[in-house]
């Protein structure tokens, strides 16, 4: 009797055991894919975040970069601009250097031309030969080579006063009336415009006979040439 009991007891709780089975492993199952399905949303949210934060990080960093290159077009353009000055102010140069260099020019032309005219002009004196020889007056007295030289400078033909003077120089270097010559040599010469010849023979009266009248004359003269 008790076996027939335990036998039934046992088939009782083989069927029950049967029967529940099944329901258990579906609710395991549907369990274990909430859960995956839990996991991946946790997953995919935390990696959303993640790519939020990567994004904001990006946002943050091209903003920065923006700024360095707003900033350095700024640099740009203020070098252009600068350079664009200097450029400009380096081409008014070079004009203003041009414009300088062909006044110049010109005025290295001109004293050229005058040069030329000069030296023309001394050559022509050059070629003239007057004589200068002592000439008798009427009274039979004979007059010397620096009084003839003289005579002709008081009567302004200072080409031929010139010439004379220069004579007298050379034939009595060490003649009482040698500064004389030599200052009214140069007087000569600034009448016929000829003022670097005139200095030159100044500036012999000044460095030769320094405490004379005409080393005095001669300074005044070389004052109204400059």
């Amino acid at each position: 009797m008790i076996k027939k009991i335990i036998q039934a007891a046992t088939v009782s709780f083989f069927g029950f055991c049967l029967s529940a089975c099944p329901l258990t492993r579906t609710d395991v199952q549907e369990a274990e894919q909430k859960k995956q399905i839990q996991d991946n949303m946790l997953s995919l949210q935390k990696t959303t975040a993640d790519s939020g934060n990567r994004f904001s990080e990006i946002e943050s960093d091209l903003r920065h970069l923006s700024g360095k290159v707003e900033t350095l077009e700024d640099r740009i353009d203020k070098v252009s601009k600068d350079k664009d000055k200097s450029l400009q102010g380096t081409n008014e140069l070079v004009a203003d250097g041009n414009k300088r260099n062909l006044a110049l020019q010109e005025e290295v032309t001109k004293l050229a031309q005058q040069v030329t005219a000069l030296q023309a002009e001394v050559a022509a004196m050059k070629t003239v030969r007057e004589p200068v020889i002592p000439v008798k007056e009427a009274n039979g007295k004979k007059v010397d080579a620096f009084s003839a030289a003289d005579e002709l400078f008081k009567a302004g033909d200072f080409k031929k006063a010139a010439l004379s003077f220069q004579k007298y120089r050379e034939a009595q270097p060490k003649g009482k009336k040698f500064s004389e010559a030599t200052y009214k040599l140069g007087v000569c010469f600034q009448e016929l415009g000829m003022k670097d010849e005139a200095k030159t023979f100044f500036e012999e009266v000044i460095a030769k006979f320094s405490q004379s009248p005409e080393a005095k004359k001669a300074k005044s003269r070389l004052k109204s040439l400059k």
